[in-house]
């Protein structure tokens, strides 16, 4: 009988090793798999963000382009008003 008793707890040792590695080993594929979605999302999240940058840097080549325009608009009519007062004040001093 003790020999049995024996038997009976070696191999309930064993199978509580057999569950204890089991768990363990389901525990690091769940870690692993978090850690795998975690580093996925932050791929994601840096794809967007170099997304919005590249966006911002399109805004901000389109409002530079913007304001040159801008400011040659307003230098072409700046020359086209001081060549017409020029050109009418010389209509003035020129004799009747």
């Amino acid at each position: 009988m003790i020999l049995m008793d024996r038997l009976l707890i070696i191999r309930d040792s064993l199978l509580n090793d057999e569950k204890s590695k089991s768990l363990q080993a389901m525990h690091i594929r769940y870690e692993t798999e978090k850690k795998e979605q975690q580093i996925a999302l932050l791929q994601q999240q840096e794809e967007i963000n170099l997304a919005k940058i590249k966006n911002s840097q399109i805004q901000i080549g389109a409002l530079v382009v913007g304001l040159l325009l801008v400011a040659a608009v307003g230098s072409l009519i700046y020359v086209n008003l001081r060549n017409a007062r020029a050109a009418k004040t010389r209509i003035e001093l020129l004799p009747c």
